[in-house]
């Protein structure tokens, strides 16, 4: 179970609850909000309620401004549990809970330093460090080093410092690859060699770690961001994604001519459309990759794979004859 799941929080008004998950809660008059709002005052999309690292946060869209605990507010303000938020004449509170746990995956992962030692990967993110708060402290190391995340069969590595090696690569801070059944991760010469496991006793082997491609992917643009959903296997996926990282998934669902849809596109055409007129590289853009693949990590999407680096391009990765959809606010 990850660790954002052990703190849960609903949106609860007159004991109806629904939860605020990686998609976040949408509140307005639109018929495409997740709590609909029949008041003439209340804007088409009113106010969202999303997760953060540290808890839950209420963005302000509307004409009208949201109230917290009774006071305006029109600008993000985080939230604990017990505050109440006003829409108009309508009240919300934050109500904190442990949510249903999702279907166990297949695969379990583990992380073996010496033949017959293997540290299994019991909940994700999985952090990697010298620190006593590290879930596998490796002596000699600073604090977090590197972060493992499950999802769904396959997993993912983030660097969180200089110097950690993938195989081959060396990988940038931040910066989230998948990891295949075997490979070694390397930091200050101490070696880790990653290892998948059948969740099944009774089966002879693992198996590739991987996750079905998106059968569909569609975006809904939304003040300072927009909201992604992808469908794998018979799952919806959605998340919300702030501002330039929309702006990137938007680029590569809804390319310009020539391109389509699940083709790699130039750096320089994703550089042009999501910082129109700034002297903006490859580094920033980079940036945006890895903080995009984070948040769809989050929300149970295979980021490292769907977003694929190649070559001078990105592509956005999708099953054959996916169907995609760009929406405006």
């Amino acid at each position: 179970m990850s660790e954002r799941a052990l703190r849960t929080y609903w949106l609860d008004r007159e004991g109806s609850r629904v939860l605020i998950g990686p998609a976040s809660v949408l509140v307005g008059r639109s018929a495409d909000c997740d709590v609909i709002m029949a008041d003439g005052r209340v804007s088409r999309h009113h106010a969202l309620f999303r997760l953060t690292d540290d808890g839950v946060e209420v963005i302000p869209f509307g004409r009208e401004p949201v109230t917290v605990n009774g006071e305006a507010r029109v600008a993000p303000t985080a939230l604990r549990a017990g505050d109440r938020v006003g829409c108009c004449e309508q009240e919300f509170t934050i109500a904190e809970a442990t949510p249903s746990r999702a279907p166990e995956p297949d695969l379990l992962w583990g992380v073996e330093r010496s033949r017959g030692a293997l540290f299994r990967i019991a909940q994700s993110p999985f952090r990697v460090g010298g620190a006593a708060s590290d879930h596998l402290i490796i002596v000699g190391w600073p604090e977090t080093v590197l972060a493992l995340h499950q999802v769904g069969n396959a997993l993912t590595l983030e660097a969180a410092r200089e110097g950690v090696r993938c195989g081959d690569a060396e990988l940038s801070p931040g910066e989230c690859v998948p990891v295949a059944n075997g490979a070694r991760i390397v930091h200050q010469e101490t070696s880790l060699r990653v290892v998948a496991l059948p969740a099944d006793p009774s089966a002879v082997t693992a198996s590739t770690g991987k996750n079905e491609l998106p059968s569909r992917a569609e975006l809904l643009f939304l003040p300072r961001g927009g909201r992604l959903t992808v469908r794998v296997g018979a799952r919806d996926l959605p998340v919300y994604l702030p501002d330039r990282r929309c702006d990137l998934i938007a680029c590569l669902l809804k390319p310009p001519a020539p391109f389509a849809p699940g083709d790699v596109v130039p750096d320089h055409v994703l550089l042009d459309q999501v910082w129109p007129n700034q002297p903006q590289g490859r580094v920033e853009l980079n940036t945006l990759v890895f903080r995009t693949r984070k948040d769809l990590i989050k929300a149970d999407i295979d980021g490292a794979v769907l977003l694929e680096r190649q070559g001078g391009g990105v592509r956005m990765r999708l099953a054959p004859g996916a169907a995609v959809r760009v929406d405006a606010e």
